[in-house]
């Protein structure tokens, strides 16, 4: 399933603790070595924390099934965290609310990320559970722990096939609601996903009847509730692969679906995403914790699913998949690798960037930018998706500029900024590994940068443009792998912009260098032939503020 959610690399939940909801059965220890010898990964660490006085008492059935499903995807995706089973006598409304308080209190595995997999509809929970079922959530919230929970199986009327209801926490305005869907694979990769509804089993979700528009969905169009019209908050907020699963149960390995599966995988990713946090300002870790105001402003970073519905069989009650949210799968499907660049590391405001790319058999792209915690940070678009790519920590505190290239050994890249001394350094990607490369010069402080590359057949050439300390703008040169100053052009003026471009021809090497000059115009100086000269390019420059 990772590669299928694009999960982030190099990363497997390790130092994370999810914690698993459970209400009564059990597990199977002897299970979890099949299992994950199956899966070609150790047996992550687990413990059982018993709630109320529960024991375990594992079977081939009922919620036993839940508990497997739960240990089994939450620790084959992020086989690095420890696996903590909250285990409550029964799934009652109060056995529930017990079990989440005490993983929130449980000062000595720390949960960073909750799943459950079990709830009921709405109407059964009576006010009292209700209130402190969300004032555990809210607690969770507080301490920074993500909850994910399941929006059932039944459709959108959970079971009732004339009238509407969503399970409960899933909609909750505390909790993460998890919908699911049906994945059609091609190798590594979903080619197409859409509601999961086998008519027998079927997606929950819809409108709650209990809880007010929540804030971080005030500007999500959502469906009025089948029932009664009514706009409410929607259910669920996420989704997921809910259809399929392979498990082992009592000794016998067996095929199971459900939106069970989706908390996991959620509670997992996670799990992943909050060991790329970078520790906060004391050296404390971090976590994402409730992420859906952030999410919800950021909805691009799903993979939309518009095809399906969760109507009953029986009633046609329910919901259609559309473009945007829905009350089958809400935002969509999770790329973890987009996830990843939302919400691991941030940029500086008005911080610099830059932006290259190439083309072998399909499309390359890398962008670079200066993040809060003072690293370059890079993204690589490769195979129609983004993903989270190298962290720099590199003391660049001017602009930056970067080329790409790929040749028969690979691909190449050349990044270039200013660092805390102010003189342009270079790093270098090769053979796949990142590595200091050349110390160019000084620059003046917050110059800009303008690179462009070419090949000619004897090999790559460089030329970097930058502003002096007196403002005048000059070119470094790579050619044959060896650096020298080169040209002189023009005075500029301070922290003017720069960009440059170039085309060959057989006249040679045509550039053209962009800046702005000391009375407020924007100009060209231009290199043709042997020699540098100003360009026709003339445009008034108008200052704002």
């Amino acid at each position: 399933m990772a590669p299928f959610y694009n999960f982030p690399a190099g990363v497997d939940g390790a130092g994370q603790c999810i914690g698993l909801i459970e209400g009564g059965g059990g597990y199977y220890a002897s299970d979890l070595p099949t299992a994950f010898a199956a899966m070609g990964l150790p047996v992550p660490e687990v413990v059982l924390v018993p709630v109320d006085n529960a024991t375990n008492n594992p079977a081939t059935s009922g919620v036993s099934v839940e508990i497997a499903l739960d240990m089994q995807v939450a620790g084959g995706l992020a086989n690095g965290a420890k696996l903590v089973v909250y285990l409550a006598p029964d799934s009652s409304s109060r056995s529930l609310v017990d079990a989440v308080q005490d993983a929130v209190n449980d000062t000595t595995n720390k949960p960073t990320v909750l799943s459950f997999s079990i709830g009921n509809s709405e109407s059964a929970w009576t006010g009292f559970f209700a209130a402190g079922m969300d004032a555990a959530l809210a607690s969770a919230m507080a301490s920074g722990i993500s909850v994910f929970a399941a929006a059932g199986d039944h459709f959108a009327t959970n079971g009732d096939g004339s009238t509407a209801n969503v399970i409960y926490p899933a909609s909750s305005p505390l909790a993460i609601g998890c919908g699911g869907t049906s994945i059609n694979t091609s190798g590594p990769l979903i080619v197409s996903e859409v509601v999961w509804n086998t008519t027998s089993f079927g997606t929950g979700g819809g409108i709650s009847d209990i809880y007010a528009v929540p804030g971080f969905q005030a500007n999500t169009v959502l469906p009025p509730g089948v029932t009664d019209g009514g706009h409410r908050r929607g259910v669920p907020d996420v989704a997921g692969c809910a259809d399929n699963y392979q498990m082992v149960l009592g000794g016998n390995i067996t095929a199971v679906g459900g939106t069970s599966a989706v908390a996991p995988l959620w509670a997992a990713l996670t799990a992943r995403l909050n060991q790329l946090l970078p520790p906060d300002a004391a050296g404390n870790p971090q976590t994402l914790g409730f992420f859906l105001p952030r999410l919800y402003q950021y909805p691009s970073v799903m993979r939309d699913i518009t095809s399906g519905n969760n109507r009953s069989p029986s009633s046609g009650v329910g919901y259609d998949a559309s473009p945007g949210w829905d009350a089958c799968t809400g935002l969509g499907a999770p790329d973890g690798a987009a996830l990843a660049i939302l919400f691991t590391r941030t940029a500086v405001s008005q911080g610099p960037i830059a932006a290259a790319g190439w083309t072998d058999a399909t499309q390359h792209v890398r962008v670079y930018c200066r993040n809060i915690q003072e690293e370059i940070t890079e993204y690589c678009w490769d195979n129609g998706r983004w993903a989270l790519g190298a962290i720099l920590p590199l003391s660049a505190v001017g602009k930056l500029g970067a080329i790409t290239w790929s040749d028969s050994n690979g691909a190449h890249v050349r990044l270039y900024y200013q660092n805390g001394l102010g003189v342009i350094s270079e790093h270098c990607y090769d053979s796949g590994q990142w590595v200091p490369g050349a110390t160019l010069t000084t620059a003046a402080t917050g110059s800009n940068l303008a690179v462009m590359d070419w090949n000619d057949g004897s090999g790559t050439h460089v030329r970097v443009y930058y502003q002096d300390a007196q403002n005048v703008i000059r070119e470094y040169c790579c050619d044959g792998g060896q650096w020298v100053p080169g040209a002189t052009l023009a005075t500029a003026a301070a922290g003017s912009g720069l960009a440059a471009g170039l085309w060959t021809d057989v006249n040679g090497i045509h550039v053209r260098v962009y800046y702005q000059d000391v009375q407020t115009m924007n100009r060209e100086y231009a290199f043709e032939g042997s020699q540098w000269q100003f360009g026709q390019f003339a445009l008034p420059a108008v200052q704002v503020g």
